[in-house]
């Protein structure tokens, strides 16, 4: 497991100043940092979007390569599907663990991930290599 930060407020950074994606960013760190006792090293843009501006921050964007959609559609079985249908060595899945189906979901997908031969690694690892 690996903790990242996903902004203060969930804005669209792309759309902020860097004092504010800053601000996001540090507002969220912070309180994650005193709950965890883990220093954050990664951050996930809300939506994808990030800027030139959110890049010379000079933290490391955690993004993806398999968008599952599970907060839209909210069915266990679609996300088990895509997972199935679009995972490659290398991939990052966007799910969402807020949601009961995606939970259900992620069982199902390990198994069948592991059953293929993929290792599953934090975002971290998969950036050093």
């Amino acid at each position: 497991m690996e903790i990242g930060n996903h902004t203060w407020s969930h804005s669209d950074l792309a759309r902020l100043g860097r004092s504010r994606q800053i601000a996001e960013i540090n507002d969220a760190g912070a309180v994650i940092e005193r709950a965890s006792g883990q220093r954050l090293t990664l951050v996930r843009p809300p939506y994808g979007s990030f800027s030139a501006t959110t890049r010379s921050l000079g933290v490391p964007l955690a993004l993806w390569s398999v968008d599952t959609l599970d907060w839209k559609h909210r069915s266990s079985s679609r996300t088990v599907g895509t997972v199935k249908a679009e995972a490659r060595a290398g991939a990052v899945v966007l799910m969402h663990d807020i949601h009961s189906s995606t939970v259900d979901a992620a069982a199902r997908i390990i198994d069948q991930l592991r059953a293929r031969g993929f290792t599953l690694v934090t975002v971290s690892h998969l950036h050093a290599q």
